[in-house]
């Protein structure tokens, strides 16, 4: 998986509150948030992918991977070889890293779902957890999945360090809630965009098999880059 990032200058009428707003109603089925702190900055996203949630010994996570664009606000009935197998390898890998944890997920059919005006391939993995004490074992099994670093991982970590370009900082990390004696709520940072004091940093990324088409691709990460552009207008 490869990313890249588009800079814009900052209009004076942008507001992050009225930008955050418009997020929610905006992109109701996914996890919208802007968060701001000294060290990381003003950040703002909206993202579709769960990383892990759940509450007790209830927990799930999901296989999030192939794009295509909602036309006449319909679910596409179609997706190519391409879509489906990067899907599935995005899908093996969970169950895979699940299992290292002793783990026997029960795993979905891969479903369509809606993410703005996008539309993604969805595998649910439901799991018994019976010590949330580990949690963090859980998500570094987990982080990062295929989805937004590639296979094998450690090859494609250092091959998106050396050749993507630019410092991704917290695009494609974790954010939401964690409380291991509660209920905790973690997505990827997809969708999101950085608030710099006169700039915006839009990120997007797609995933690349040998059958893709460069093209096709690029067009991908244009898409979604939308999901973020369309709150800066």
């Amino acid at each position: 998986m490869l990313s890249r990032t588009v800079t814009l200058r900052k209009e004076k009428a942008f507001s992050p509150a009225t930008a955050f707003l418009a997020a929610c109603s905006r992109y109701t089925r996914s996890y919208v948030y802007l968060c701001h702190t000294p060290q990381t900055g003003t950040w703002l996203g909206s993202t579709p992918e769960i990383l892990l949630s759940g509450a007790q010994e209830t927990w799930q996570t999901v296989a999030l991977a192939g794009t295509q664009k909602i036309r006449n606000e319909r679910l596409p009935g179609y997706w190519n070889r391409k879509n489906r197998q990067e899907q599935e390898l995005v899908a093996h890998y969970i169950e895979q890293q699940l299992r290292l944890a002793g783990l026997r997920p029960e795993r979905s059919a891969p479903y369509t779902v809606r993410a703005g005006e996008l539309a993604h391939l969805k595998t649910e993995f439901r799991f018994h957890l019976p010590d949330t004490g580990h949690l963090g074992t859980i998500l570094q099994l987990l982080h990062p999945t295929p989805a937004v670093c590639g296979l094998p991982k450690e090859a494609a970590y250092h091959f998106i360090l050396e050749h993507e370009g630019y410092e991704r900082k917290y695009y494609s990390g974790f954010i939401g809630r964690l409380n291991p004696e509660g209920s905790s709520e973690l997505y990827v940072n997809l969708r999101c965009m950085e608030i710099l004091p006169e700039e915006l940093v839009l990120y997007a990324g797609g995933g690349l098999l040998a059958s893709s088409s460069l093209e096709e691709e690029w067009q991908e990460t244009e898409d979604k880059l939308q999901t973020m552009l369309m709150l800066t207008r």
